[in-house]
C-alpha cells in the first residue's frame, strides 16, 4: 500500500472523464486512489470496504462497479473480491527498477485468472507495459537479459562487473551470437557460458510463471521448461497449455495440492501436451461416484423440499405393498 497516489491535471480533462456523471468520477478517482491500490492496478478489495469508505450503500457501490464493467474502465471478480483498473498504466507509469520488481510481485499475488490473461493481453498491445513484468532482473550476476519492446529476443546485454556495478555499462551483443563466443572479462566456467545461452528462454518462461496456477519451486520449473525447449518445443504452444491447464483447474474447482507442479507439467513425460487443445466443458461436472449431472435452471427460482421429493419417488417405486405396509 502507498501512502499517496500521483493524479495528473490532465486526469481530469481526460477522454475517460468526460461522459461520466459527477457521481461517477468520485467513485474512479476512489478507485484509482483508495489504500488498496497498488502498483499493478489489480487488488482485493470488498465491497463492504468499498462502501465503508465512499459513503454508499452496498447496492449503490455494486452498480456502480457494473457501469464502470459496461463502460469497459473495470474488472470485478465478485468471488475473489478482487478489482482490476483496465486504464491504470495510463496515469501511474514508473520506469523505476524498485517499481518494476513491485509490479511484478504483486502480479504473481493476483486471485483471478482472467484478470491475468487481461493484463498479458494489455502487455501484448502496449510493449512499454511488457517490460516492466517479463524481464527477469539480474538472471545471474554475470548476465541480464533485456527484450527490445519491437521485436522479443532482438537484443541480449551481457555484463561482466559484479551485480553492485551494473548500471548502464553492458556490452551489447547480438542474441544469436550469445555463448559462442566469450565477451571480454567473461568468466569461463562452462556453467555460466550456459547460463548466458539460457537467458534467451526467461521472458518466454516469465510469461507462463506469471498466469500458471500453482507457482512452487520456480527454479525446478525454469530448467524443465529450458529442457524442453532445447528438444525443439515451441514456447508459445506451452504457453497455450500452461493457459488451457489453469482454465482446467479453474473448471474443476482443483485445490492447490491436487495441482501439477509447473517442473513436472513440463517434465520429461510432457503432460503440458494433453491441454495443448483444451476448452473447458460448457456443462457442469459429473459427479466423481460416476452418473448424470443435474444442470441447474438458471431462470428457475424456485425452493424445493429434496426430501419430500424423494419420498414421494420412493413410495412410487416401491408401489403399493409400500402403501400397505405403511398402513
Amino acid at each position: 500500500m502507498a501512502l499517496y497516489r500521483k493524479i495528473e491535471t490532465s486526469f481530469w480533462c481526460d477522454v475517460d472523464m468526460q461522459d461520466l456523471t459527477p457521481e461517477e468520477k468520485y467513485f474512479y478517482l476512489y478507485l484509482m486512489t483508495n489504500d488498496y491500490t497498488n502498483l499493478l492496478g489489480i487488488y482485493q478489495i470488498t465491497i463492504r470496504n468499498i462502501a465503508h469508505e465512499t459513503g454508499y450503500n452496498q447496492d449503490t457501490v455494486k452498480k456502480l462497479i457494473h457501469k464502470f464493467i459496461e463502460y469497459g474502465k473495470v474488472l470485478y471478480s465478485f468471488e475473489n473480491s478482487e478489482l482490476m483498473i483496465l486504464n491504470w498504466f495510463k496515469h501511474n507509469s514508473s520506469n523505476s527498477p524498485k517499481a518494476k520488481a513491485a509490479i511484478k510481485k504483486d502480479l504473481e499475488e493476483v486471485k483471478t485468472f482472467e484478470f491475468t490473461e487481461s493484463f498479458i493481453s494489455i502487455c501484448n498491445k502496449k510493449s512499454e507495459y511488457l517490460d516492466r513484468v517479463f524481464i527477469e532482473y539480474l538472471y545471474s550476476i554475470s548476465s541480464i537479459s533485456i527484450s527490445n519492446s519491437s521485436s522479443i529476443s532482438k537484443k541480449t546485454y551481457v555484463c561482466d562487473l559484479p551485480e553492485n556495478q551494473i548500471q548502464n555499462v553492458c556490452k551489447e551483443v547480438p542474441a544469436e551470437n550469445l555463448g559462442e563466443s566469450e565477451p571480454r572479462g567473461a568468466d569461463p566456467d562452462h556453467s555460466k557460458n550456459e547460463d548466458r545461452k539460457d537467458n534467451k528462454y526467461i521472458e518466454e518462461f516469465e510469461k507462463i510463471w506469471i498466469i500458471y496456477p500453482r507457482r512452487k519451486e520456480k527454479a525446478k520449473a525454469r530448467k524443465a521448461f529450458i529442457a524442453r525447449v532445447k528438444q525443439k518445443h515451441d514456447p508459445e504452444i506451452m504457453l497455450k497449455a500452461a493457459i488451457n491447464y489453469a482454465r482446467y483447474c479453474r473448471a474443476q474447482k482443483l485445490e492447490e495440492r491436487y495441482i501439477k507442479h509447473l517442473a513436472t507439467f513440463f517434465g520429461p513425460d510432457e503432460p503440458y501436451i494433453d491441454y495443448i487443445n483444451y476448452s473447458p466443458p460448457n456443462n457442469p461436472i459429473p459427479p466423481s461416484g460416476g452418473g448424470r449431472a443435474i444442470q441447474k435452471i438458471s431462470n428457475d427460482h424456485n425452493d424445493y423440499d429434496y426430501d419430500d421429493i424423494e419420498a414421494k419417488l420412493l413410495r412410487n417405486s416401491l408401489g403399493s405393498d409400500f402403501h400397505a405396509s405403511a398402513n
